[in-house]
């Protein structure tokens, strides 16, 4: 669950951009294993980690779609704390 809400944050997307830097046509990412492997990941038991995967876990219910831009935007801010960056805002 930490992983899958650290790699599905705009955060992860601008790393993911500025370390392997290799986009196929239409601006489209490549997600080799190599490149996963090689993600930040902050303390699986510090406090940050388990509230991101508090988040993710309730992001994989069905909820509305308000609830859902909530927890997606609570997930952003929870992932750039745990690393101690601002959260990114867009991706432009």
């Amino acid at each position: 669950m930490l992983v899958q809400g650290i790699a599905n944050t705009k955060l992860m997307t601008k790393y993911h951009d500025l370390v392997f830097s290799n986009k196929l046509y239409a601006g489209r990412r490549r997600y080799f294993s190599q490149y996963i492997q090689n993600y930040p990941l902050p303390d699986i038991n510090s406090a940050e980690a388990k509230a991101i995967i508090k988040t993710v876990k309730a992001l994989n219910k069905p909820i509305g779609n308000e609830e859902r831009e909530q927890l997606i935007e609570t997930l952003e801010v929870q992932v750039a704390k745990s690393f101690g960056v601002p959260p990114v805002l867009n991706l432009d």
